[in-house]
């Protein structure tokens, strides 16, 4: 419901594994979709009202409200014989009963464009804009209890990249895939610490596969990014070399795991440089059509929020999803995350733990309610927390 410290990442692994493999249908609602000229539109809208007993996320002196967040989407599809092309359309309206300061309304746009001229190439771009915010505690903001900024801060982000794949997937043949990614991060407010957090980016990454048995590729990764920051002396290069497996060994298993090295250089000599082993693995098991267990961990750097040159991080996740009925599902949620601030002593431990139903009223309709825990264990004085939430949704694909 809201933009709490650390939750975005935590999920990062398990969000990866069913994106890559897709989720179970309880919760999502089915989208038909309307014909509109030579595309599809397919519109939807989310309504969740909650209780968040701790908003700033602090250790002391916590401060409760109810929370409202109203979700609209629109989806544009047009496909034709070789070309595919997406228009996305979102938004977010968040309303906080006891502090309206922390009221927002965030945004995004984006186009994905895909050719296939042949059987063995692709090609697709994609270009969109972000505009959203961090709420004030999250680790943006975290370590002052007076909060020195009354307002969460807020930011746009613009992006582009390029994707070109090219081979078979068949035993024996290898298949290449090169990315590029470029993104531009500026903030609009509270700019005596945002002006140090403005940035842009550019990554490339290139990926070999080879399908040694029906079910089984081979995989080789490689990856460079690129920071640039406006004002802050945090310009640095980052390298990942990893190699893995996915699989589908059955209709009730299937997963990838890759392992490697990453790096991490700095411009400004006076930072020290990093090198840390990576990973990301994520498995799905179904033991049954309707019920489906997901395990997913990671590690890599990412660039500090706060304090410290950069962050070192891991998490581990595990979820489980079940339909009771085609109209009943549930889900099952713990994760652990540690982030430690690289050439600073900080290190934060964050559980999370939570609980979600949900109910087909009919096709595209869901009303769901839910409950999650998180606790923060910080070795920074002021930065532990416990927060829960407990909320109801309604969820309506058109």
């Amino acid at each position: 419901m809201v933009d709490k410290r650390h939750m975005g990442k935590i999920g990062f692994a398990c969000s990866a594994v069913l994106s890559s493999f897709g989720a179970m249908a309880i919760g999502e609602g089915e989208a038909t979709g309307f014909p509109v000229g030579s595309g599809y539109l397919y519109p939807s809208v989310g309504v969740e009202v909650g209780y968040d007993d701790n908003i700033f996320l602090q250790e002391n002196d916590e401060k409760s409200s109810w929370v409202t967040v109203i979700s609209p989407k629109a989806k544009m599809e047009f496909e034709g014989e070789a070309t595919t092309v997406a228009l996305n359309l979102g938004a977010e309206v968040g309303n906080f009963a006891n502090s309206h300061r922390d009221d927002y309304f965030d945004g995004n746009v984006s186009i994905d464009v895909s050719f296939y001229p042949t059987e063995r190439a692709t090609f697709a771009v994609s270009a969109g804009y972000k505009k959203s915010h961090e709420a004030r505690g999250t680790a943006a903001q975290a370590g002052d209890a007076a909060f020195l900024f009354d307002r969460p801060n807020r930011y746009q982000i613009v992006e582009a990249g390029a994707r070109f794949a090219y081979g078979l997937d068949q035993v024996g043949a290898p298949r290449f895939e090169l990315a590029l990614i470029t993104d531009d991060r500026t903030y609009d407010n509270n700019r005596t610490a945002t002006i140090y957090r403005d940035r842009d980016s550019q990554e490339a990454k290139a990926s070999l596969f080879y399908k040694v048995m029906p079910a089984t590729s081979l995989l080789l990764e490689g990856r460079a990014t690129k920071y640039d920051y406006d004002v802050a002396t945090l310009d640095s290069k980052q390298y990942r070399l990893m190699a893995g497996v996915l699989w589908e060994a059955t209709s009730q298993t299937e997963g990838f795991a890759k392992f490697g090295y990453g790096k991490k250089n700095f411009e400004d000599a006076s930072r020290e440089d990093a090198n840390s082993a990576s990973w990301e693995l994520g498995v799905n098991w179904k033991p049954l059509s309707y019920s489906m267990f997901t395990l997913a961990t990671s590690k890599d750097f990412d660039e500090t929020d706060s304090v410290g040159d950069y962050v070192d991080s891991r998490e581990i996740s595990l979820e489980w999803k079940h339909d009771w009925y085609t109209y009943l599902g549930s889900k099952l949620q713990f994760s652990y995350g540690t982030d430690d601030y690289g050439n600073d002593l900080r290190e934060d431990d964050v559980w999370q733990a939570g609980v979600k139903v949900d109910y087909r009223l009919r096709p595209g309709l869901i009303v769901g309610a839910g409950f999650t825990h998180t606790d923060l264990d910080s070795n920074e004085p002021g930065l532990s927390y416990k927060d829960n939430v407990v909320g109801v949704q309604l969820g309506v694909n058109m």
